[in-house]
């Protein structure tokens, strides 16, 4: 991980509905660079809503968010995008742009409009292709691509654009296990060279074993915060998933972290605290 940790998310106090139906509530948060921070949670948790909020696609109704100290709503979208980019869950694009094409998407929020990528802009971009192991690609259509390639063509644009805060939307979701383990190896390593990495994470065991911190976001609030085996317990899975099941951590002769989730039953909650199985 980077040796000096550095803040560059602020959120406090912060609270956000759709027509009145709040999504989340009194929620205070603060994200440090050299982190893979995974955010889990049932269906409507407001996992992306989260992301959005950060991209300044949404509007909170109360609170502030700080990017690296600067106040998001004083923030233009140039401003913005020199700090925080987003690779998202739906890999498909409409267009049959090469892969350095869209790659080199990644340097315009650095460019002045109507001016060309200089040179050291496409050294950047090279870089970025070498990294995710796309260079062999360069020159063929995006849409030539198989899924998992092409969310690393997203993850390559990202790393171009230099931002110090990577956010990953569901960017697994529809990719098969190998492409998975590949985004997320990915993912991690950039968080420890120095950037802060964010991704929600629907596949809780994949969560556990390539995220440094977890943020459980659940019944409009932030209901767990820390390390995989400090959030996916056997009580919040039942709790706020709704779900019995048995969590065991890992004990693998290489050290790597993980836990073993064994799902036994669905649940539902009675009143606030007990829990009856269907």
């Amino acid at each position: 991980m980077s040796e000096v940790s550095k803040s560059m998310i602020d959120i406090n106090s912060l609270n956000f509905a759709y027509d009145n139906q709040p999504v989340l509530t009194e929620l205070n948060l603060q994200l440090t660079t050299g982190q893979f921070v995974g955010l889990i949670g049932p269906n409507g948790a407001g996992k992306s809503t989260l992301l959005h909020l950060l991209l300044g696609l949404h509007k909170p109704q109360q609170g502030a968010i700080c990017i690296a100290g600067e106040p998001l709503r004083g923030m233009s979208q140039k401003q913005l995008a020199k700090s925080i980019t987003l690779v998202p869950q739906d890999a498909q694009i409409n267009y049959a742009f090469s892969v350095e094409d869209v790659v080199a998407m990644g340097r315009n929020p650095w460019l002045d409009r109507f001016q060309p990528a200089s040179q050291d802009d496409m050294a950047i971009v090279q870089g970025a292709m070498e990294q995710t192991d796309i260079l062999q690609f360069a020159k063929r259509s995006v849409n030539q691509l198989s899924g998992g390639e092409r969310q690393r063509v997203l993850i390559a644009r990202a790393i171009a654009q230099q931002t110090p805060i990577i956010m990953l939307d569901e960017a697994t979701a529809n990719l098969d296990i190998s492409h998975q383990l590949e985004v997320l190896q990915l993912a991690q390593s950039l968080a420890h060279q120095g950037s802060l990495v964010i991704a929600a994470i629907h596949d809780l065991s994949l969560a556990a074993r390539y995220c440094d911190r977890l943020l459980l976001l659940a019944q409009q609030q932030l209901r767990a915060d820390g390390t995989p085996d400090e959030v996916i317990t056997e009580e919040n899975l039942a709790r706020y998933f709704n779900l019995r099941a048995e969590v065991q951590r890992l004990n693998r002769p290489d050290n790597l972290p993980g836990l073993l989730i064994t799902p036994l039953d669905a649940v539902k909650p009675i009143g606030n605290s007990t829990i009856e199985r269907l």
